[in-house]
């Protein structure tokens, strides 16, 4: 979440351009300490996050292998993010 780009955070469940706008916001304000802090976006509630909690961590680095790098930051084994109209 710290360091992902705007069209990154797009293609997470539950969030679009305006979210991702804001999330970029909120960042540049102060950086995101932890996944529930992602709740200080507004339109960003519970079931966002749980969503959300498998996919994202505020940590702009994973040492797990089989994370994906993108952009200088890694997806902490997570091999995708999952679909993007918001089915599990």
């Amino acid at each position: 979440m710290n360091c992902a780009d705007a069209e990154t955070l797009e293609i997470l469940a539950g969030i679009g351009k305006v979210r991702a706008r804001a999330i970029l916001d909120e960042r540049r304000i102060r950086p995101f300490s932890s996944v529930d802090e992602i709740t200080r976006v507004h339109g960003i509630g519970p079931k966002t996050l749980e969503r959300l909690r498998p996919v994202v961590d505020a940590k702009p680095h994973s040492s797990n292998p089989a994370s994906v790098e993108f952009q200088g930051c890694r997806s902490d084994g997570v091999p995708s993010f999952g679909p993007a109209s918001g089915e599990r």
